[in-house]
């Protein structure tokens, strides 16, 4: 195990257009004599895998692995066995890093107990527009150093009310503490799950406000499809529920059915906006399903959801095939 060496695992598919900024951030770092890149082509159609070829041959911390396509999840897998390093860290083959974003990262691990530094992030527009609120009205990760064995609750409880980031790519990881850890794989929106399996599995993180992590808004990116994957969502809310539940029983009992009504019902629907007929039919069928026990009380007293998204659930719950014609 190298010390003080970082693991990057960059999973690629059809990025061609992309890849160039990303190697050029990574190439950039203030200490890039630490870092191990490993790329995972998974199945691209595109010259992806001849520009990480190109890599290889040039800079001697990059392997490039060349896999058929079995999903980003799987490919992050791939990279979690080939870690050799103390510490490693994932990025989105067509996202960026500032330069100094893995020696701010690493400075954060002012001791051995430290198992885990979380950075900033920024959304970035195709029109060049940045928003450092990531969509929302309030920062993410609006946190000091702090031990999780003593606030644990207060940090899941941030979780379930979406002040914390999902990604697991504005962060820098202690192998040791997390090297059982796995994507769930073949699924939609899976970093949900992999992110509350962080918090449970965290004893001390840090927060790094120099370390930037810039996040690419793509107009065809997967946060945007309109399918039936979306219904995974559903499948790791309940993931999460349970997860919640068996680590602490009886608590959370409302920042979970608040979570669950924006993550399956408000983002869940939001995703299908676009959607062919057949496909919003079947999403609306399963989510109706799905809140059936909810009541109109749990909507509008939902603390996640504004007051214009709180009357949309409203509609919907009371008449969600009226809704589904103008939807």
């Amino acid at each position: 195990m190298s010390s003080k060496m970082i693991s990057i695992i960059i999973p690629c598919f059809n990025v061609e257009k992309y890849i160039d900024e990303c190697m050029l951030s990574i190439t950039s770092q203030t200490i890039v004599s630490k870092l191990k890149v490993i790329f995972i082509d998974d199945g691209s159609t595109d010259r992806t895998l001849v520009k990480l070829k190109q890599y290889e041959k040039e800079f001697d911390f990059v392997r490039v692995i060349n896999q058929e396509n079995k999903g980003q999840s799987a490919a992050r897998n791939v990279g979690l066995e080939m870690v050799d390093t103390e510490f490693f860290s994932f990025i989105d083959s067509d996202d960026w890093v500032n330069p100094n974003f893995y020696e701010s990262l690493l400075t954060g691990f002012t001791s051995n107990e430290v198992d885990l530094v979380v950075g900033k992030m920024n959304s970035v527009f195709e029109d060049g527009r940045v928003d450092v609120l990531n969509g929302r009205s309030y920062l993410i990760d609006d946190f000091n150093f702090c031990s999780l064995s003593v606030e644990r609750n207060f940090y899941i409880k941030e979780f379930l009310k979406d002040r914390l980031s999902v990604s697991p790519c504005n962060k820098l990881y202690r192998y040791s503490s997390f090297s059982n850890l796995k994507f769930t794989e073949g699924l939609y929106n899976e970093d949900m799950e992999f992110a509350l399996d962080l918090w449970l599995n965290c004893s001390i993180i840090a927060k790094s406000d120099d370390a930037i992590y810039y996040y690419r808004q793509r107009s065809l990116s997967t946060t945007k499809i309109n399918s039936e994957r979306v219904l995974d969502m559903l499948l790791i809310a309940n993931n999460i529920t349970m997860k919640v539940q068996e680590k602490f029983p009886d608590k959370f009992i409302k920042e979970l059915t608040d979570f669950r009504l924006f993550f399956c019902g408000y983002l869940t629907l939001l995703r299908v906006r676009n959607a062919e007929a057949s496909t919003k039919i079947k999403v609306f069928n399963f989510v109706i399903d799905y809140f059936k026990d909810t009541s109109i009380f749990d909507v509008l007293t939902c603390n996640l959801l504004s007051s214009k998204r709180k009357f949309g659930l409203c509609f919907f719950k009371l008449a969600p095939q009226i809704m589904l014609k103008f939807w």
